[in-house]
């Protein structure tokens, strides 16, 4: 059997954009493999920047609680 396959190229309108992730997002990831490499002091400055970022990342927030560190919160 033959299949007659004909391909026709997406126009520029009907292409999907995928977004960058988000800085902030970038930073608890950071944050995250920092802790997991042991390296508390980095892990917590990328968590604090990325709560800076982003207020609302419970992810960071939560890293800094496992480090056992103040988080930004306190001094509002």
């Amino acid at each position: 059997m033959n299949f007659l396959c004909i391909y026709e190229p997406a126009s520029s309108s009907s292409r999907i954009a995928h977004p960058f992730p988000e800085e902030a997002a970038l930073r608890c990831k950071a944050g995250t493999t920092a802790l997991k490499g042991n390296v508390s002091e980095k892990a917590a400055q990328s968590f604090r920047h990325s709560l800076k970022l982003n207020p609302f990342l419970w992810e960071a927030f939560e890293g800094l609680c496992a480090l056992g560190k103040r988080s930004l919160f306190y001094s509002f």
